[in-house]
């Protein structure tokens, strides 16, 4: 893996953890109706996962020095021809783009949950908790 892609990763992954951390604490508190929770918390995360996609395409017209990312390169590094300021774009674009889809996955697990298609187990081990709204 690339330095660029490293650090982009490492960058991207800090932000979308941060952008999580509200979506959790929404759900614990809407916890008392387990689906609206995980429905709520399935929203929030497509509002990311656009966010996510919305970046993808704005970073390949963007400036790299303006990124995050740039910051974080030495001086050898940092991409000078144009050339590598595509390929720099390119791995951005490369890692928006693997985090929407992680995203994603994730909010249509939680509309899963939410809508009864796939039931949670009670921590017990016993049968599968009924959410609310569904029979």
């Amino acid at each position: 893996m690339s330095k660029v892609r490293k650090i982009a990763t490492f960058c991207i992954a800090r932000a979308v953890f941060l952008a999580s951390v509200p979506i959790y604490v929404i759900m614990i508190f809407l916890s008392s109706d387990p689906a609206f929770a995980f429905k709520a918390g399935a929203i929030l995360t497509i509002m990311v996962a656009g966010a996510l996609v919305w970046k993808a395409g704005f970073v390949l017209r963007q400036e790299p020095s303006s990124t995050e990312v740039w910051l974080y390169l030495d001086n050898s590094s940092r991409p000078r021809s144009e050339q590598a300021k595509r390929e720099f774009a390119e791995a951005l674009r490369q890692v928006y783009g693997r985090f929407a889809q992680h995203a994603t996955a994730i909010a249509c697990i939680m509309f899963a949950i939410s809508t009864g298609l796939l039931p949670i187990a009670d921590l017990t081990g016993a049968a599968p908790v009924q959410m609310a709204g569904t029979h």
